[in-house]
């Protein structure tokens, strides 16, 4: 599913800056998403009745048309709820807009990193509702580019300079380093339990500590290095502790 974004703002540099801002961090995360920019909050309204925005950044002073009148009349059209941040020069408007339950405030001047802890709370309860998208990533394989959706990755076992990417359905191959791929995938929930193997912890069937080693969901089994055990067991602790609690919420 497409996250589909607006901003409404009068001066173009805003435009850019959160345009760019979010391209980056959405890119960063490979997600699907479209922009779309409005100068006026008239032609916002009019795009709200045939589309669904996740998330409105709308300014405040939009000179005939007020931001806080559009908030409301966009609350009335969207079809499904819509997380809106204002945008403004004005902080004291801050404390008028609360009847409209908007989602957050920005100041301007903005800060990127304002604008992406915006982002990660917004993320956040988006996916919490029940709209989280299946995250992927490129690999460079020996046959081409190839988009593999994170979820579907059992492990990468790494053989005479060669990492096969083993999936539920296929086996790619690529070469690289097999550290620096662990870099990459390690904010996914992978572990590095061998210095020939990166594994998906939620692809564990069965870990047996006192033989060190796995079970991956398809039966294959992984070992585990006495330099790696502890750590292993630590990090495979915690992701469960918090899946637990993702789970019990």
């Amino acid at each position: 599913m497409t996250i589909k974004i607006a901003i409404c703002d009068d001066e173009k540099l805003i435009h850019k800056q959160l345009g760019n801002a979010i391209s980056m961090y959405m890119s960063s995360r490979n997600l699907d998403y479209d922009i779309f920019y409005f100068s006026q909050g008239i032609d916002l309204l009019e795009i709200c009745n045939q589309i669904d925005f996740a998330f409105i950044f709308l300014d405040i002073d939009l000179g005939h048309y007020n931001g806080v009148d559009i908030a409301k009349s966009i609350r009335q059209r969207q079809h499904k709820p819509v997380n809106i941040v204002f945008v403004t020069n004005f902080p004291e408007y801050q404390t008028k807009v609360i009847s409209i339950h908007i989602f957050d405030y920005l100041i301007k001047p903005i800060q990127n990193t304002q604008i992406y802890n915006v982002l990660d709370d917004l993320m956040f309860w988006y996916n919490k509702e029940g709209k989280k998208q299946k995250e992927r990533i490129v690999f460079k394989t020996i046959n081409g580019l190839v988009t593999i959706y994170i979820e579907e990755i059992l492990y990468f076992e790494y053989n005479s300079r060669r990492i096969d990417i083993v999936t539920k359905e296929h086996t790619y191959h690529m070469y690289g380093k097999i550290k620096d791929l662990y870099k990459e995938m390690e904010k996914y929930n992978f572990a590095f339990p061998h210095a020939a193997y990166i594994i998906n912890m939620r692809e564990i069937k069965q870990y047996f500590k006192t033989e060190n080693k796995l079970i991956m969901t398809n039966n294959e089994e992984i070992p585990i290095s006495q330099l790696r055990s502890k750590e292993l067991k630590k990090k495979y602790v915690n992701f469960i502790s918090k899946l637990w609690g993702e789970n019990n919420r």
